[in-house]
């Protein structure tokens, strides 16, 4: 495909997201699909949430694992980049910990073995929104997020193995993004703390093991 190609694509692909009687249709026409069909797969599933803007993937998703539909290999392949590229949508985190705990620990889509110690978190967010469910194990990545954040304050905590859900590195620019359920954890204001600057010569995230912490 070429350059010209690509380009009216993504501007289709765009228009789409922001098209509100399309994003309706096809929600609508995702219903119908999951109503009438006996499995779903994720080749089937992605066509749909692929064409959705990304608030209303996770909504997608929960209308399709809770008929119980879903092929087995489906939810722990989707509900990392789910979260991650949808956010909480208008699904609600109890619902959102069902699926993670039908799904297991997954790590870029792939079940993978849960931590088996608790892990140090960070989380740059205002005061409302500290207990958010999206956390990195990297400082630097929290201290650029703060940076660009007006208002927002740097947030520690010490999640137990059981509170993380999943862990998503190759769809966030090589700094991994942790879900956590927070409901029962101590969040800590961090104290203010030197800015870090990548360096030419510092470490890339990509040459830092996946299991770092």
């Amino acid at each position: 495909m070429t350059t010209f190609m690509q380009d009216l694509a993504i501007n289709r692909y765009v228009r789409r997201l922001q098209d509100d009687d399309y994003q309706a249709e096809l929600y609508d026409d995702f219903r119908d699909m999951v109503a009438n069909k006996r499995i779903i797969g994720t080749e089937r599933l992605t066509w749909y949430t692929g064409r959705a803007c990304p608030e209303n993937r996770p909504a997608m998703l929960w209308e399709a694992w809770r008929t119980g539909k879903l092929l087995p290999r489906v939810l722990p392949a989707v509900i990392g980049g789910t979260w991650s590229i949808g956010k909480q949508g208008t699904v609600p985190l109890d619902q959102w910990r069902a699926m993670f705990d039908e799904a297991g620990y997954t790590q870029d889509g792939r079940r993978h073995p849960r931590p088996t110690q608790p892990v140090e978190l960070w989380r740059a967010a205002d005061d409302e929104h500290r207990d958010g469910w999206f956390w990195t194990s990297y400082l630097v990545h929290a201290q650029m997020v703060l940076d660009v954040r007006p208002g927002a304050r740097l947030w520690r905590t010490i999640a137990p193995p059981e509170a993380i859900l999943c862990r998503n590195i190759g769809i966030t620019g090589g700094w991994d993004e942790f879900a956590v359920d927070t409901r029962e954890l101590t969040i800590h204001a961090a104290e203010p703390a030197e800015p870090l600057t990548l360096t030419p010569g510092a470490p890339r995230p990509d040459s830092i093991p996946a299991n770092h912490f």
